[in-house]
């Protein structure tokens, strides 16, 4: 487990930004959930904690000293996308460092028994290869057409928080993403 300033080295974090981000509940995980100190909780973490971490601030975009930053998705949408989309990942097998991999959120549009427009999302989370194919089985099986599709790179998230890990001297940078 590395302490705090571990984890905000290795995902690339501003102290401040991961306190707005835990305040108001838009993480993707919760450290030492059984500790008896609620305060105790949030002082040890795991390289699969950064790995979220860096993934979803991937996901938030907004990068820091970016001329122009991109824009990502909400922080709470995103910590929730990404549980999902990671959690349907791990429970198939996916290699999340595998290059190529990728994970995210398919926003569809489908029209209700009203004639009128229904959004919905689905989970992603494979090689990027088989994005087109997924989509057209998904739109076929929900009748729905993809309106958007908001996606990042797990494999250079793991490759990321690795090497920082490594450069840290952290023992967790070899532990399972």
């Amino acid at each position: 487990m590395m302490r705090l300033a571990g984890l905000l080295n290795c995902t690339d974090c501003k102290r401040e930004h991961f306190n707005a981000l835990r305040r108001h509940g838009n993480l993707t995980f919760f450290s030492a959930a059984n500790a008896s100190d609620v305060e105790a909780q949030w002082q040890a973490f795991t390289l699969s904690q950064a790995f979220e971490l860096r993934l979803q601030l991937d996901l938030m975009g907004g990068e820091a000293g970016a001329e122009i930053a991109a824009i990502g998705i909400p922080p709470s949408f995103a910590a929730s996308a990404l549980s999902n989309a990671l959690g349907r990942g791990r429970a198939e097998g996916i290699d999340l460092a595998a290059p190529g991999t990728y994970a995210g959120v398919v926003v569809f549009e489908a029209i209700d028994g009203d004639g009128s427009p229904l959004r919905f999302t689905r989970w992603f989370c494979q090689n990027i290869g088989m994005l087109e194919a997924s989509l057209a089985i998904l739109e076929q099986k929900e009748k729905a057409t993809a309106v958007r599709v908001f996606l990042v790179n797990t494999a250079r998230a793991a490759a990321f928080v690795r090497k920082r890990a490594e450069d840290l001297g952290l023992s967790e940078a070899s532990d399972e993403i």
